[in-house]
């Protein structure tokens, strides 16, 4: 037995809402045409972190597809294990002057950024499937122009 299409949900907006709605969109398209130019670091983790926030809120209003809204929330991801990671470096610098007494520590630290480094391989290939599915129109520049950066040295 088939079931008739279901009707899309029409969303209605107050005036200031509709404001509001106007801006983030401006706001959204500004920073696709930013990603395509080559951004400085800072302002990639930047970009990517309002891009998550603001595709969560259009996912939530219909306004953009599933597809889309989750690959910000994997280059959210992303970028958060990568962060954790180079936290974890400057944390392992630090302890080598801290001798045996640091070496419990310094093991912990190391299996989690083992753990990290494999869960960002993992993510490189799903983020790579997205942007395969998605097929932005423009080339877009969201991701590490170097990935290995990090990655530690003596990992793979």
């Amino acid at each position: 037995m088939t079931q008739p299409p279901r009707k899309r949900r029409i969303v209605t907006f107050s005036p200031i809402e509709q404001e509001v709605v106007n801006l983030y969109t401006q706001a959204y398209c500004a920073l696709q045409i930013a990603f395509q130019a080559r951004l400085a670091e800072s302002q990639r983790q930047l970009a990517i972190e309002i891009m998550a926030n603001m595709s969560q809120l259009f996912l939530q209003r219909n306004m953009i597809s599933p597809l889309e809204a989750n690959y910000w929330s994997l280059l959210m991801f992303e970028l958060t294990a990568q962060r954790e990671i180079e936290s974890i470096l400057e944390k392992l610098a630090r302890l080598k002057t801290a001798g045996l007494w640091g070496l419990p520590v310094a093991l912990r630290w190391q299996l989690r950024q083992r753990q990290l480094t494999r869960k960002l391989a993992d993510l490189d290939v799903k983020i790579q499937r997205f942007e395969r599915n998605i097929a932005f129109v423009e080339k877009m520049y969201c991701r590490r122009e170097n990935r290995s950066k990090a990655r530690p040295q003596g990992t793979r």
